[in-house]
């Protein structure tokens, strides 16, 4: 096996340069840089401008502390349907 096969299976995201500028963005960033999804930002930013910051920080809390034999898809996944659970539970 040479060397260029390992390199093309081990894909990486480079992280982006972002200055947020207002709170919500740096929490987005934040998510996304703790889930590893820095690619995804403009999603966790729409996430974050819809969701009280109370809410978001709860669901990624909960999803950065499940163990991962316990989550079926990713931790991204869990993060988004916590979200929406928390959410709806909010306005309950």
């Amino acid at each position: 096996m040479n060397n260029n096969d390992s390199r093309s299976s081990q894909k990486t995201a480079k992280p982006i340069k972002y200055q947020p500028a207002t709170d919500t963005d740096r929490l987005a960033l934040e998510i996304a840089r703790g889930l590893g999804e820095e690619e995804r930002l403009p999603i966790y930013r729409m996430v974050c401008e819809n969701r009280s910051e109370e809410v978001v920080r709860r669901a990624f809390e909960q999803a950065k502390k499940t163990p991962q034999e316990k989550i079926k898809k990713s931790r991204s996944a869990l993060f988004f349907y916590l979200v929406n659970k928390y959410g709806d539970e909010e306005q309950d």
